[in-house]
């Protein structure tokens, strides 16, 4: 009985103590108070020359609180007892007050660091989730001054402030953010709050219903894509419906990636505001298959798509060009390459690149460029007249050839395989099936059900289970009957850089078992972070880092909405695409060109000439006075459109499992 009694007061003191430090603090006050009342009352018991129990009691209270006071006192009875006291003032009231008061303090600095105090702001760009890929779009923004300028500009804001939403905001967070930011790292400009865009709650943290654009971007490491596409779509319901419990007039516009194509019309319809859906895996796809068709387009990309790049997209509303067809617009550019237009339509943006000859621009079209700079895009006072090369030419548009059937073999498993030979599917065959193997370590059983099975593809799938970086298991194999090799990026594993470890291992391990082979086939990897490009050594492999291309795309699109129908149209599925012209096909001369005349070159044939590519290295928007010569072996880099039964077929596929 006395046991639970003492176990009882031990359980009622902890949970008073453990309340918070006011509680801590009354319960030292206590002690002390105690400790001074049983001195004081001891001492005078004692026969100390107190007057009365009040001046005991404050004697005993004194040398608790000040240790200075010891050895002012007469006798060894009262000199044990204030002796007694002042270590227990030691222990009880310096020591003490101390722990409370740092603990206190410690916890108020973790508590501010955590980001748990909502903030108020207005315009700025709000990037729900942290990831690897966080610091990559960051870094996009800040990178992107020029745009972010006008961005800012149109809706009367002064200052970017980029505020991200984390599950956890911890030292190790934001050392992480500041170690791969660098001297690019703000933290006046960089807010970070802990939370989940799940939570109406969190969400209201970072006052979201007054930021200028929301980023969502998928986490690439997730494994099935089921998980990050069910957050994704959560948090656009989230966010929609608390606008609605606000009554609010007006939503931010949300930039959302989905990692399954196939989801991309359900998240537009869980926000009920402005959104664009990026489909990641689709697009990542389109990139692969295109560096499969053109070899050497995998450059073109890095211009375009990530920060080292010179040359840009940029969307211009020129007035001076409406009513004129797009090759004359054409001419009033010096520094800039005119691809199309963007058409606004009541609810949506249409791109039209490389439209047919004779396209007239409209009141409501904007210019879409690839240029250096935004203010390269403005017209010259006068055009420049025609190219030797255009004169005469009769304007008739290739006939695409069918691409012959592709024996393709993919080394490692994401989800964006069923993408990947969804794109194949679309390329026109001449003479049989395109054939893909699949060699991965993960179940065949469980590959199998994620691609499915259509019964109208054009490509054969044909799953192999093993581990490619085992060199056995690599041998295994007849590589030389492939005409290319793939490497795609493992999502099952923790970091970017372990997925890159295994990519690189393979790599090198392929590139020792094609020692001497009789064929070697073209080779294509994904990586997930642009460090370790370099890795993989002077090679003649294609290198597609899509965590890198995403985050540019994400961030661009954020910034400029319209950009994401050019990008769609451009880098996805059907619409126009980027090819690589041999000079023949031009008729183009072994003899000094401008660049001018490879645009006539291009435009007699219905396609957009963006740049060249001499001695393996591309050239985009050279300069049009400039003169060189483009051997057999150089090409011209061009925009063309599809045929339009691919477009067709683009737009019809099956929904995902499940």
């Amino acid at each position: 009985m006395l046991r639970r009694l003492l176990n009882r007061l031990k359980f009622e003191l902890e949970r008073f103590v453990v309340r918070s430090p006011l509680h801590r603090l009354a319960f030292i006050a206590v002690l002390i108070g105690v400790v001074s009342l049983v001195a004081g009352y001891l001492a005078r018991w004692l026969g100390a020359p107190f007057a009365t129990d009040g001046d005991a009691v404050w004697w005993a209270f004194l040398r608790l609180t000040d240790p200075g006071y010891l050895g002012d006192d007469q006798g060894a009875m009262l000199r044990t007892i204030s002796t007694v006291v002042t270590v227990l003032g030691y222990v009880l009231f310096l020591g003490a007050l101390i722990a409370i008061m740092t603990q206190w303090l410690n916890a108020t600095m973790a508590r501010l660091e955590s980001g748990l105090t909502p903030i108020a702001a207005n315009d700025h760009v709000l990037i729900l989730g942290y990831s690897s890929r966080t610091a990559a779009i960051v870094r996009e923004l800040l990178l992107s001054e020029a745009r972010v300028e006008r961005f800012l500009k149109a809706r009367g804001a002064r200052k970017l402030k980029i505020v991200i939403l984390a599950d956890l905001v911890d030292v190790q967070v934001v050392q992480d953010l500041k170690d791969r930011l660098g001297a690019l790292w703000r933290p006046r400009q960089i807010v970070l709050r802990t939370g989940s865009p799940l939570r109406i709650d969190h969400l209201h943290r970072v006052d979201f219903l007054h930021a200028a654009a929301i980023l969502l971007p998928s986490h690439e490491l997730e494994g099935e894509t089921s998980a990050p596409d069910g957050r994704t779509i959560k948090a656009l319901l989230a966010t929609s419906s608390s606008s609605r419990a606000l009554a609010a007039e007006k939503l931010p516009l949300v930039v959302a990636e989905i990692a399954d194509v196939r989801r991309a019309s359900v998240a537009e319809r869980a926000y009920g505001g402005p959104i664009e859906v990026l489909a990641t895996d689709a697009l990542v796809a389109r990139l692969l298959v295109q560096t499969i068709r053109e070899p050497g387009v995998s450059a073109v990309y890095e211009e375009l798509l990530a920060p080292v790049g010179t040359n840009e997209i940029y969307v211009r509303v020129v007035t001076e060009m409406v009513g004129k067809t797009l090759t004359e617009a054409a001419a009033w550019f010096d520094e800039a390459v005119v691809l199309g237009v963007i058409r606004r339509t009541e609810d949506a943006f249409e791109a039209i690149l490389a439209p047919p000859f004779g396209f007239v621009i409209g009141e409501r079209d904007e210019l879409v460029f690839i240029a250096r700079s935004f203010e390269a895009c403005a017209p010259s006072p006068a055009p420049k007249n025609d190219a030797p090369l255009s004169k005469g030419a009769s304007h008739h548009g290739f006939v695409q050839p069918a691409h012959r059937p592709k024996r393709v073999l993919v080394l490692g498993w994401n989800h964006k395989v069923p993408a990947f030979v969804r794109e194949l599917d679309l390329d026109s065959v001449q003479g049989g099936l395109h054939e893909v193997d699949v060699f991965s370590s993960k179940p065949v059983a469980e590959r199998a059900a994620v691609i499915g099975d259509d019964p109208h593809a054009s490509v054969r799938v044909r799953q192999l289970e093993g581990d490619y970086t085992s060199p056995g298991e690599l041998a295994r194999l007849d590589l030389a009957r492939y005409d290319n090799l793939v490497f795609l990026a493992s999502d099952r594993v923790d970091s970017p850089y372990e997925s890159d470890a295994r990519t690189i291992l393979g790599h090198l391990l392929l590139e020792d078992a094609l020692k001497g082979a009789s064929k070697r086939p073209a080779i294509a990897v994904e990586l997930m972070s642009a460090e370790n490009v370099a890795l993989l050594g002077a090679t003649d492999s294609e290198t597609v880092v899509s965590p890198l291309i995403l985050s540019h795309i994400l961030t661009q699109v954020a910034l400029r909405r319209e950009l994401h129908a050019v990008y769609t149209e451009l880098f996805g599925t059907g619409g126009a695409e980027l090819v690589l012209r041999e000079t023949r096909e031009y008729g183009i001369p072994a003899e000094p060109v401008s660049f001018a005349d490879v645009q006539a070159a291009a435009a007699a044939r219905h396609e957009i000439a963006i740049g060249v590519r001499r001695g393996g290295a591309i050239e985009l928007v050279p300069d049009r006075a400039g003169r060189f010569v483009l051997g057999p072996t150089d090409h011209v880099v061009a925009v063309t459109r599809v045929e339009e039964e691919r477009r067709t077929r683009a737009s019809t596929f099956p929904p995902p499992p499940g």
